[in-house]
């Protein structure tokens, strides 16, 4: 099976997208992830509806399957992450919002010294852990 992944960062102000193709038995999938990152902060100026837009003018016509995900270090059980989870799943697209906990498991040295995936830590270890 042969993989292939690319990552663009701060695209039409989108925080992360992530195209990964990979060849199955069956043929060719591509996927894309949309990643907005809403650690400590909420939504704002309707950017669900907004990148969905973008992404899917984008990639219309493709074969792709698009998955859009909301990445908050809000807990699941407290009223923020609840209010970024109904606006997830109010905007076009089908967000799904996720816990950074539900995403990533670090252990203390990765959480003090980084992971070294400049993605990750650019995004998320060096700014709110």
């Amino acid at each position: 099976n042969k993989i292939s992944v690319k990552v663009w960062k701060q695209w039409q102000h989108i925080d992360l997208i992530v195209e990964v193709e990979a060849n199955f038995v069956n043929g060719k999938e591509k996927h894309i992830i949309v990643i907005e990152n809403k650690a400590y902060t909420s939504l704002h100026d309707d950017q669900l509806n907004r990148y969905s837009q973008i992404v899917e003018d984008w990639y219309k016509d493709k074969n792709v399957q698009i998955h859009y995900w909301v990445i908050t270090f809000f807990d699941n059980d407290t009223k923020e992450f609840d209010s970024i989870a109904n606006q997830c799943k109010e905007a076009r697209g089908n967000w799904k919002c996720l816990s950074f906990y539900e995403v990533v498991d670090l252990t203390d040295k990765e959480r003090q010294n980084g992971t070294y995936n400049e993605i990750l830590d650019e995004f998320w270890v060096k700014n709110w852990y």
